[in-house]
């Protein structure tokens, strides 16, 4: 009789791992990551502090600058705060990712495009963000964004494009 209690764990194992591999596969369908697939270099992550500084009504394609925040004090703590083109401080790199952070974009303000999701079911907000080289041309960063709105309205719908941003005015 005690041989059965190591299989029935493990059959309760298996349920338990395959429900959420289940829900996994379609949050990931449901909320797809861009991958831009230019030539140039592009720091890929998501935002701290998103659910202090944001709301849901934030959810969209937003278009933004990272740069180093200077009013730390503290000279040992690097802290990169991204900034929508708007003004609205939107969240920060994740403080795991500062050193690679900093050593990516050589401690220059990059621009980036990303989208704010919020999921009711799960009363969730988060944030995808692609920030690109400070390299990159101008006219190459807004053909990029332009096709990032594109594909952004194609996967979520129009609701996730800001007035600002139609109409490539990106």
């Amino acid at each position: 009789m005690h041989f059965l209690i190591p299989i029935f764990a493990a059959l309760i194992l298996y349920l338990i791992l395959g429900k959420k591999i289940k829900q996994e596969r379609e949050f990931n369908k449901k909320y797809p990551v861009y991958c831009f697939n230019q030539s140039f270099n592009t720091w890929n992550g998501k935002l701290d502090d998103i659910k202090y500084k944001c709301n849901r009504d934030d959810k969209g394609v937003v278009i933004f600058a990272v740069r180093h925040d200077d009013s730390i004090d503290n000279p040992e703590e690097d802290v990169f705060i991204v900034i929508r083109d708007d003004g609205k401080e939107l969240g920060r790199i994740p403080r795991k990712e500062t050193v690679r952070y900093k050593e990516w974009s050589k401690g220059n303000v990059c621009t980036g495009i990303g989208i704010i999701h919020y999921d009711e079911t799960m009363n969730k907000l988060w944030a995808d963000i692609s920030v690109l080289d400070s390299e990159v041309p101008d006219e190459d960063s807004e053909k990029a964004f332009r096709q990032y709105i594109e594909w952004a309205e194609h996967q979520f719908g129009s609701t996730y494009i800001p007035d600002r941003y139609r109409d490539n005015n990106a």
